[in-house]
């Protein structure tokens, strides 16, 4: 697990390989732990909000192909997996309200 802290907004905790997901979009290398300064977040907040728009117009495309070669969903069948832009909310909420606080976010296993 990995919880990202910020007196700003309190603490998001997610799975260690979806966190370290995250980071690296940000520009981050994974450790242990860590810190995204106030300096940092406007980008942070950008590259998750850009990269959450880019997996849902991918997942989009891949829809309507499976629709136009008349690929019928089982309603049985596994649910959809989480997407990026569900997945980086939590973290790009605590990104703008510590931003706007100005409080660094901090981060560890």
């Amino acid at each position: 697990m990995i919880k990202f802290r910020s007196n700003a907004s309190g603490e998001v905790q997610m799975l260690e390989a979806h966190g370290e997901h995250l980071l690296s979009i940000i520009g981050k290398e994974h450790s242990s732990q860590g810190v995204i300064t106030p300096a940092e977040m406007s980008d942070a907040i950008a590259r998750l909000q850009s990269a959450s728009r880019a997996d849902d117009a991918s997942r989009a495309a891949t829809e309507i192909k499976a629709a136009d070669a008349d690929q019928v969903e089982d309603t049985d069948a596994e649910p959809e997996p989480i997407r990026l832009s569900q997945r980086s909310f939590p973290l790009i909420e605590m990104l703008k309200r510590s931003q706007t606080a100005g409080e660094p976010i901090l981060w560890g296993l």
